[in-house]
């Protein structure tokens, strides 16, 4: 039942009578209706009240009647009517149970709208809301009516996507001895295992035979009814047999605003060099951190995104400990962004900027910034560069023939040292998996120098 159906009672009764005559004589001629000054013209008296609803609902603050002001009986039946509005604002949120969330859970989550003052407000926090959780899918459906005492209640219909999945990137290319270096990634991403609406990541990743990289990270949006989240990182990171990077660190996640989330926390972080590392002059090092960051995801779609923004920002600031300078501060600041831009119905482009910096006065080798491959700087191996400031810009055109498939060119480029790269791929969705392949080489290297790019992803939900 709507609000306008449910809010309509509240009219005085000769409007009841009034109205019901209309109806009736609708069926047999014309019906002229003017709304606060504006004509509508009624043929089916079917979609009388439809029509009142979606004027009521669609414009007008929650609260608002529909009042007669005057009525012409004539061959031509002639009623003008004008909207009140009584401000009001949603009191209750209802779920259905088959959702597959926790209540509790939901209830934190969407208690936004209980400022929704009208539909179109509701839909508003509606859609900010899925730039910080991409589970919520686009065509959620609200349904408004009146519960005891006057209040007024939302029931919110819909499915989540989640989208847990085990996933694999490979990467091959020549080297200057005509052989072949190869590196792989493992990602194991699960989302409400617990009907929590959390979200679990475990990554591996082998860069030849002397690099490794693990990393657990696991998120509960919200903690036993609080009205925020927190978040679970640990890493460890073998780099070329030289030293070995651990990290640990919490968060709490809130929202502040209307988009995205936040996230506030802190841990520690230690390198630790091996034997190898000791011999080239790597010192240890620990260090106390604290971190802040954004994350906004209000793209169209996770596998084949054709539209909107995406930014993720992370300050990390830290005190080492146990060392000889007297100045031991040392900051990481990332920014990532992506934006779309639809050329046609089927051709988009997209901007990537990827920025870092790293200030470290004891200028430690384990702090930088290492980069290349797949997810940053395609046509070069994965994670061959290392820097402490980096600028990365990256523009593809997309082509998505069909649902399932998406073609595109690409162009990386960074500033200002390393030659750009570009190359071209193509991915692939099916009911069961994401397959991803893209091959691209560096403009001052012929292209039997390029480099291949394979990323599979298996569907888990």
């Amino acid at each position: 039942m709507t609000i306008f159906s449910l809010l309509m009672e509240k009219c005085v009764r000769i409007f009841n009578l009034i109205l019901f005559f209309t109806l009736s004589w609708s069926y047999t001629q014309e019906t002229v209706i003017t709304v606060d000054g504006e004509k509508l013209t009624l043929n089916d008296g079917s979609s009388f009240i439809s029509q009142f609803d979606s004027i009521l609902v669609g414009n007008g603050e929650f609260g608002g009647i529909v009042a007669i002001i005057d009525m012409d009986s004539s061959s031509e039946v002639l009623i003008n009517y004008e909207i009140h509005n009584d401000y009001k604002i949603i009191d209750e949120i209802l779920f259905q149970k088959e959702s597959g969330v926790n209540i509790a859970v939901l209830q934190q989550l969407f208690s936004n709208l209980t400022k929704a003052h009208s539909y179109n407000s509701a839909q508003t926090i509606v859609k900010e809301l899925r730039t910080g959780y991409p589970f919520i899918p686009s065509n959620i459906h609200l349904n408004y009516g009146l519960m005891n005492n006057d209040r007024l209640g939302v029931l919110v219909n819909f499915k989540p996507e989640f989208n847990s999945h085990f996933s694999g990137i490979a990467g091959a290319g020549r080297q200057d001895d005509r052989g072949w270096d190869i590196a792989g990634e493992v990602d194991i991403h699960l989302e409400n295992t617990w009907r929590t609406a959390n979200i679990t990541d475990l990554v591996w990743k082998r860069n030849g035979d002397e690099s490794q990289y693990i990393l657990f990270k696991h998120e509960e949006p919200y903690l036993a009814g609080l009205p925020f989240g927190a978040k679970l990182e640990l890493i460890q990171d073998l780099r070329n047999r030289e030293y070995v990077y651990t990290n640990s660190s919490g968060a709490f996640s809130v929202q502040l605003g209307q988009r995205g989330k936040w996230y506030f926390g802190g841990g520690k972080e230690s390198i630790k060099p091996t034997a190898y590392g000791i011999s080239m002059g790597i010192q240890p090092s620990k260090a106390q951190t604290f971190t802040i960051e954004y994350f906004s995801d209000g793209r169209n779609d996770r596998w084949l995104p054709t539209k909107g923004f995406f930014l993720n920002m992370k300050t990390h600031i830290g005190r080492v400990i146990e060392t000889k300078q007297k100045n031991n501060l040392v900051a990481q600041l990332q920014f990532h962004i992506e934006e779309f831009l639809s050329i046609s119905e089927r051709t988009a482009l997209r901007f990537k900027f990827w920025n870092g910096l790293v200030l470290d006065n004891e200028n430690h080798v384990g702090q930088k910034i290492r980069y290349g491959g797949m997810n940053t700087f395609r046509g070069y191996q994965e994670d061959i560069f290392t820097s402490d400031m980096i600028n990365i810009i990256s523009l593809d055109m997309l082509f998505t023939p069909t649902e399932q498939l998406q073609i595109f060119s690409f162009g990386d480029m960074s500033m200002p040292t390393i030659p750009m790269s570009v190359g071209f791929g193509l991915r692939q969705l099916t009911a069961n998996s994401v397959m991803e392949v893209s091959f691209g080489w560096p403009v001052d290297e012929a292209f039997s120098a390029g480099k291949v790019h394979v990323k599979f992803t298996s569907l888990l939900d």
